[in-house]
């Protein structure tokens, strides 16, 4: 669901800047600079998952057959699940009441100016919170889109002079959400354009042309086929002849359009077009060799390499911020694929299997621990506001794969938050735990490591 800002801001702005802040901060680390010269990591480790995949038994099985067919059961089951709502969750209303919550004073605009009485004035109005709900429907996305906490693509940012704030982390953005997302629609904006949706995952406003209504018939078709998954992102899908392309991303499902036998390179799959009256139509395409496999592919750490290694080096994106992923996100997509539907975010993603505590060991300890006892490519590492997959150790050193915005570097003063700064790395990319330790102004050499509180096995994950 919707998270409130406040908890979002204590969870996702601490220590290491899987989160961080604004760019070139007092210009000792400019733009320009090659992120490799911030963090030695992105050198002297392989940014490559095949190769920690070899070293952690390339097609060995990470689960057996039965329970990962149950988890893909499973998350089958999540992903439809809009379709049997028939009324809003006491989750969204309880997260419409904090959005609606923000003080506008203490909110900046896209020009990083404070917010301006009269437009927030509008932004509220325009939702129609005393309306609330006004609508009962089932649809679903027919293209990539994003839910935002107000009906409008303007962001809302706290104060950008404080690290950890300003772009990207705009406070509006939800998450990102791929084409072909079975939707339950339950309110309309006053001007018509904008509709708050829930997903099996998370909630918010979307626009309308994004979204097309679907009847019992069409949700029949689309439950009954087995499902293919796209293993690689921005594929275009091409139904008639003339027909713009709809984009597909890596952890997107569509039915298939037809069995898929043994040695089909890419199956043909359905998806949803919008048409003139505004319901979805069915529509059939063949995904590029390799762009779309059978739902679920066997988890091997092969597999989980393959499909990470389309996704190492993309920009980092908060909340799904223009179609890029976040730490959460980037192991959702990640994962989906093989049958496994975790939460949308890091504090999910931290319970969704059974669970070690790390946090009464000091660094080295803790280091050892995961070392020991961590599953390459089928463990998590979580810590407050950041999660990360464990690959396996490189010449002795346990490796993460995660995707962050930056390193905090200290100020002057160290009481002074005004004083802090981020250098900024801000993609997905293969680190050992303490990536940026060797910068001469690095905060605390460890603090990514000195945070880790949990390791989390995917074995018995939970769908939520």
């Amino acid at each position: 669901m919707i998270l409130a800002p406040h908890l979002l801001i204590f969870g996702l702005c601490l220590g290491l800047a899987a989160c961080g802040g604004p760019l070139a901060e007092k210009g000792r680390y400019p733009a320009a600079m090659p992120e490799s010269r911030i963090c030695s990591d992105l050198v002297r480790l392989p940014q490559d998952l095949t190769v920690y995949a070899r070293q952690a038994g390339w097609d060995k099985s990470l689960l057996a057959p039965k329970e990962q067919d149950l988890l893909a059961e499973r998350a089958r089951k999540a992903f439809f699940a809009p379709w049997r709502q028939k009324a809003p969750s006491t989750g969204l209303k309880r997260s419409l009441a904090d959005t609606f919550a923000l003080r506008r004073e203490a909110g900046f605009g896209e020009n990083l100016r404070p917010f301006p009485p009269e437009d927030w004035a509008a932004l509220k109005d325009n939702a129609r919170p005393t309306d609330f709900p006004s609508l009962a429907a089932h649809a679903i996305t027919v293209c990539a889109t994003s839910l935002r906490a107000m009906p409008s693509r303007r962001p809302y940012f706290l104060d950008p002079d404080l690290p950890g704030e300003g772009y990207p982390f705009d406070y509006f953005q939800h998450s990102a959400l791929w084409a072909g997302t079975p939707l339950f629609l339950s309110h309309l904006s006053r001007d018509g354009l904008w509709v708050l949706a829930e997903t099996s995952t998370s909630s918010g406003w979307l626009p309308l042309r994004d979204t097309a209504l679907v009847d019992a018939d069409f949700e029949r078709l689309w439950q009954s086929r087995p499902l293919a998954v796209l293993v690689r992102d921005k594929v275009a899908l091409r139904g008639r002849e003339g027909e713009e392309p709809v984009i597909g991303h890596t952890g997107a499902l569509f039915p298939m359009a037809a069995a898929c036998g043994a040695g089909v390179a890419a199956p043909a799959i359905l998806y949803p077009r919008r048409a003139d009256g505004g319901q979805a139509r069915p529509a059939e395409a063949v995904p590029p060799p390799g762009a779309a496999e059978p739902f679920p592919l066997p988890l091997t750490p092969e597999k989980i390499a393959r499909v990470g290694n389309g996704m190492l080096g993309q920009p980092y994106g908060w909340g799904g911020l223009l179609e890029n992923r976040d730490c959460s996100s980037l192991i959702r997509d990640l994962f989906l694929p093989f049958g496994l539907w975790l939460p949308r975010n890091s504090a999910g993603q931290g319970k969704a299997g059974r669970t070690e505590d790390l946090g009464g060991l000091d660094a080295p300890a803790r280091k050892e621990y995961i070392a020991a006892r961590a599953v390459p490519f089928f463990s998590l590492i979580w810590l407050r506001g950041h999660i990360a997959l464990y690959l396996g150790r490189h010449q002795g050193e346990p490796v993460i794969f995660h995707t962050f915005w930056g390193l905090r570097l200290r100020g002057p003063d160290p009481q002074d938050r005004y004083g802090e700064s981020r250098a900024v790395i801000g993609k997905a990319c293969v680190t050992g735990l303490s990536p940026g330790a060797d910068l001469p102004d690095i905060a605390s050499p460890n603090s990514l490591l000195d945070r880790m509180e949990r390791l989390v096995f995917l074995s018995g994950a939970v769908s939520k």
